[in-house]
C-alpha cells in the first residue's frame, strides 16, 4: 500500500499509523510499503524547517507498515 498527504480524499491518511523497521514515524508526507520508504519532514529542534523556499524532507528506507487502527485485522 502507498499513502501520501496528497490523498486527502481518504480518511485513512488521517488515522494511519506508519512504522519504519518497527518504529512509529511522525511528520510523514508519504509512505510506501512495496517501495520500502517513508518520506518525512526533516526536523530541527523538533520542528520542520525550511531549505530554500520549501520545507525540507528526507526519504528513509526500511520495512514500512501502514496500519489502520480501525481495522480489526491490523
Amino acid at each position: 500500500m502507498k499513502l501520501s498527504i496528497k490523498d486527502v480524499q481518504t480518511e485513512l491518511h488521517r488515522r494511519a499509523i506508519i512504522t519504519l523497521d518497527g518504529v512509529r514515524q511522525t511528520h510523514c508526507t508519504e509512505a510506501d510499503e512495496e517501495g520500502g520508504y517513508v518520506e518525512r519532514f526533516k526536523l530541527k529542534d523538533g520542528k520542520p524547517f525550511v531549505e530554500g523556499e520549501e520545507v525540507a524532507t528526507e526519504r528513509v528506507y526500511g520495512e514500512v507498515r501502514i496500519i489502520d487502527p480501525e481495522d480489526p485485522e491490523a
